[in-house]
């Protein structure tokens, strides 16, 4: 098996290995982040991944784009990134512990188009990137982490020769949790972008 992203390794593994755990959550665990406990198959977390994959690939995101996580220790953080790594996306694992100024930081340095947050997470995001991108608002919108509510793209990805995504190196942020939700700003337009 030839696998060129960790998209591609993960489904390759997920036919061969379906009714296998992928993951499973403690009730313990569980109870302190507001999830279900249990187990997730690699065919179930195939069949999640496929889904928000084709929510993100209809709003455009793409080979150029990068894209924030911010899920603290929860599984669904390897859903998100798996479905955004297999169009050519790179993810910005965001570190819940930074503090406003290195939140600021991150998300200038980045250079990231969205980030998806747990909603308690949404205010501290949208104000690092006014103070990033000195804005007086650089026009979040949030949107419920379902694929039907995918955000529209803005602006397009960047013409970039088709290859893996990466996963920019940043310390303490591991997998992901159950609802949250999608926060979107655009540096390039104060406008809500319609698709």
């Amino acid at each position: 098996m030839a696998n060129t992203t960790v998209y591609q390794a993960f489904r390759d593994t997920a036919q061969q290995w379906g009714d296998k755990p992928f993951v499973y959550t403690l009730p313990e665990t569980a109870e302190i982040y507001g999830i279900d406990a249990g187990e997730l198959t690699y065919g179930q977390a195939l069949e999640r991944i496929d889904a928000l994959r084709a929510g993100y690939a209809a709003a455009g995101y793409g080979h150029g784009h990068r894209v924030g996580i911010l899920l603290e220790n929860r599984p669904v953080f390897f859903l998100h990134w798996f479905a955004l790594n297999s169009l050519g996306v790179s993810i910005v694992p965001i570190n819940p512990d930074l503090r406003a100024a290195e939140l600021e930081y991150l998300i200038g340095h980045s250079e990231m188009i969205m980030a998806i947050a747990l909603p308690s997470r949404h205010q501290d995001l949208v104000e690092a990137a006014q103070r990033a991108w000195n804005a007086p608002r650089p026009a979040p919108a949030t949107f419920l982490m379902k694929t039907a509510n995918v955000p529209c793209c803005t602006p397009p990805a960047p013409q970039a020769a088709p290859r893996a995504a990466c996963w920019p190196i940043n310390t303490s942020t591991m997998p992901v949790n159950g609802i949250g939700t999608l926060v979107v700003w655009s540096r390039w337009s104060t406008a809500k972008s319609a698709c």
